[in-house]
């Protein structure tokens, strides 16, 4: 399924996904993460880079997306650390849920990345 820019799904319940569109001032916020991903993220062993399109949200909180988008920028200035990737669990369509790191995720979709660091969870 071909989603919109600021569009991203998000699990309804185990087997199925609706559409989470991103709020907009979190899409005009996002233009401050425009620096390269290493300045938002830590190091890692046994990090993958996953497509943006490839990931479902497992849950979006207004307050978590504020968060994150605040977070980001002061990892990025040097005023926090760095967060850890996002960690996530494969589903058996290809796709990617996210366990951890809903929001970042969903700012980093309103900020036009590709790609995002995660860590595969455990089964």
């Amino acid at each position: 399924m071909q989603y919109q820019k600021n569009e991203i799904p998000i699990i309804e319940d185990d087997s199925n996904t609706t559409i989470y569109k991103i709020p907009q001032f979190v899409v005009d916020n996002s233009i401050i993460l425009k620096l390269p991903i290493q300045y938002y993220f830590k190091e890692k062993p046994n990090t993958i880079f996953i497509p943006t399109h490839l990931l479902i949200l497992s849950r979006a909180r207004g307050i978590g997306i504020e968060n994150a988008l605040i977070k980001m920028d002061e990892a990025a200035r040097g005023l926090r650390p760095r967060r850890n990737p996002i960690s996530v669990s494969r589903r058996n369509d290809g796709r990617y849920l996210v366990l951890d790191g809903n929001s970042t995720t969903i700012v980093a979709v309103a900020a036009g990345w590709r790609t995002l660091p995660g860590i595969l969870d455990s089964p």
